[in-house]
């Protein structure tokens, strides 16, 4: 299904939530500077991106990851966030036998086998592993549907971070990303034997927002998300 949808709600809903995140104890002259923002905005003022007709096309799970093999690398706001706060837990695990699950291009699995592990990568998309098995340090593959893994922080889904992607062709598509709550993670974890090691959490913060392209890390509707959570991330152990 291929939807159309304007840029303006986005920016709005940025703004919004910044007044909120703000209120009550916020600056009022940043609060009544958002408000002209937004009003502005709904007049039609404003750089002519803002009002951009952004068509994207809404792909399934399989088909989405197969199409964005190709550019699931490039620069990729997730794996930004991600990789500092995740390569020093995988630091910290004792060499062994290693399953990436939901591996994708498995740039977490060349990381594992660099780190000494027996690595096996798993994922639904063959061609994402098709990816995985070029690269420098290429690992065993096998191909599985997985119904439940891990995803981005609730927080980021719930505030409308779903996996949107670029083609090589540059044309634009989606999949949706689903709410699954640190409860879920805690009770699915505990009822197949495991406890807690670690939980992590990675904040957006200046430097991702300047990866984004923003400028004014102050009003740029953007800047409302600084401080929030974009990735979760667990270290379970087997209870004993």
């Amino acid at each position: 299904m291929t939807i159309s949808v304007p840029l303006q709600r986005w920016y709005l809903g940025l703004h919004g939530l910044g007044l909120l995140r703000e209120w009550p104890f916020g600056d009022a002259d940043t609060a009544a500077a958002r408000m002209g923002a937004m009003r502005r905005i709904l007049d039609g003022e404003g750089d002519p991106e803002i009002f951009e007709e952004r068509v994207i096309d809404e792909l399934d799970v399989a088909d989405a990851y197969r199409e964005w093999s190709a550019t699931y690398d490039e620069p990729n706001p997730l794996i930004s966030a991600e990789e500092g706060a995740l390569w020093a837990l995988l630091a910290e695990r004792p060499v062994g036998r290693a399953i990436d699950v939901a591996s994708g291009t498995g740039r977490i699995a060349e990381e594992l086998r660099r780190l000494g592990h027996d690595v096996v990568a798993m994922d639904r998309s063959e061609a994402m592993l098709s990816v995985a098995r070029s690269r420098s340090e290429p690992v065993p593959t096998v191909a599985a549907d997985l119904d439940s893994t891990s995803d981005i922080h609730p927080i980021a889904v719930a505030t409308g971070g779903h996996a949107f992607f670029k083609r090589a062709d540059g044309t634009r598509a989606v999949t949706r990303n689903h709410a699954h709550w640190p409860s879920a993670h805690i009770s699915a974890a505990t009822s197949a034997g495991f406890v807690v090691r670690r939980c992590a959490e990675v904040f957006v913060d200046d430097a991702l927002l300047h990866e984004f392209g923003v400028d004014d890390l102050q009003l740029a509707p953007e800047a409302a998300i600084k401080g929030l959570p974009l990735a979760l991330l667990w270290s379970f152990e087997r209870a004993r």
